[in-house]
């Protein structure tokens, strides 16, 4: 398919890193390897550049078995991308209680 990858160019970050409110602690602190599942869900947005545009990519993988549990795309990095794919996994994983979702 002489598929080919194509270097990003750096983007500079434009977080004031002065700002400390907000700051949650790392509750999961390096912790991935749950003992059942539906207990840790670990959750990313990345992008694709597509021919016409960018398409961002939301996925949630619960860490005890390694597998996504949820995944949506969007032309839209906003909210409703965030609240979709974590409508999906609680949907399909019947609305479990007590999991830990974490996110960088």
């Amino acid at each position: 398919m002489r598929l080919l990858s194509k270097a990003a160019h750096k983007v500079k970050n434009n977080i004031d890193t002065s700002l400390h409110h907000h700051i949650i602690p790392n509750t999961l602190d390096r912790q991935f390897n749950p003992d059942k599942p539906n207990t840790t869900w670990v959750t990313d947005i990345t992008y694709i550049k597509t021919g016409e545009s960018w398409l961002y990519l939301s996925v949630i993988i619960d860490l005890y078995g390694r597998k996504v549990i949820a995944r949506q795309t969007s032309r839209y990095i906003d909210r409703h991308l965030v609240c979709n794919t974590s409508k999906q996994a609680l949907f399909r994983r019947h609305f479990p209680k007590d999991v830990l979702i974490h996110r960088d």
